[in-house]
């Protein structure tokens, strides 16, 4: 009897050594809602980065009446870039001023492309977040050797009503006075100023055509220096000078 006491003894003892050594589902749960903690603390972090600008300016406005000027003039911008032969430059130019917007901004990016007009959201604008900048990089980097319609993208950043419109471009525009008329009525009465750069421009046409597209529309045309630029100055047209016939010889008889 004893024999069967002590074997049931050291019984039990194995099956608890047992159990003691295997994962209990209480510390599995445990190890999950760790987890998911530092995934929060994670995310936590990003946001809390992304609104550190906002938040700076609203500890600023604090104490001023709600009837207070805006805090920002552009709040949705379209960039459109038009680049038909490889142009880093032209490119870096775009790239710069979208990684410049400010968290509470929103943007989007035009790009002719053959027949249409490409665009990183159709549609809508997005937030001027880390993630859709880089998006808007790898659009750029994608469309700088393709040809298009610059005329097509400029309609269609109009219809969209942004507060601004910036353009950089590499490519010509064939119907000039045309393409004026049009985005000039397109613009209507209360006009998106659209402000426009020389640099990357093939000719001294073209770069009229952006300095004049900048002063109808209220935007800023900038030169080779980033400065205001003045009004190009297009080449005269050689007038072939007229021949003046040669007085005709009198006749020989005398009919007067």
């Amino acid at each position: 009897m004893k024999v069967w006491v002590i074997i049931g003894i050291l019984l039990g003892l194995l099956v608890g050594h047992v159990q003691a050594g295997s994962p209990s589902a209480p510390t599995t749960q445990r190890s999950d809602a760790q987890a998911a903690i530092e995934d929060l603390n994670v995310e936590n972090a990003r946001l809390w980065g992304e609104n550190e600008e906002l938040r700076n300016r609203i500890a600023e406005l604090e104490g001023k009446r709600p009837t207070s000027a805006p805090v920002r003039k552009y709040n949705k911008v379209i960039f459109v870039s038009y680049a038909p032969t490889p142009d880093y430059a032209e490119v870096a130019t775009i790239g710069q001023s979208i990684n410049d917007l400010q968290a509470d901004q929103s943007f989007n990016l035009f790009i002719p492309y053959r027949d249409g007009v490409d665009a990183l959201q159709k549609g809508f604008f997005v937030l001027a977040t880390p993630e859709n900048k880089r998006r808007a990089g790898k659009l750029l980097a994608r469309h700088r050797f393709y040809e298009g319609h610059l005329e097509d993208a400029l309609k269609a950043a109009i219809n969209y009503r942004p507060d601004l419109i910036c353009v950089a471009t590499k490519g010509e525009v064939k119907e000039m006075e045309a393409t004026l008329k049009m985005l000039r009525q397109a613009n209507g009465a209360h006009p998106i100023p659209i402000d426009t750069c020389l640099k990357f421009s093939p000719s001294v046409q073209m770069q009229h055509f952006l300095w004049q597209l900048s002063k109808e529309s209220g935007g800023v045309c900038l030169d080779e220096k980033n400065q205001p630029a003045d009004e190009p100055v297009l080449p005269v047209k050689a007038v072939e000078p007229t021949q003046t016939p040669a007085p005709a010889k009198p006749g020989i008889f005398r009919v007067h």
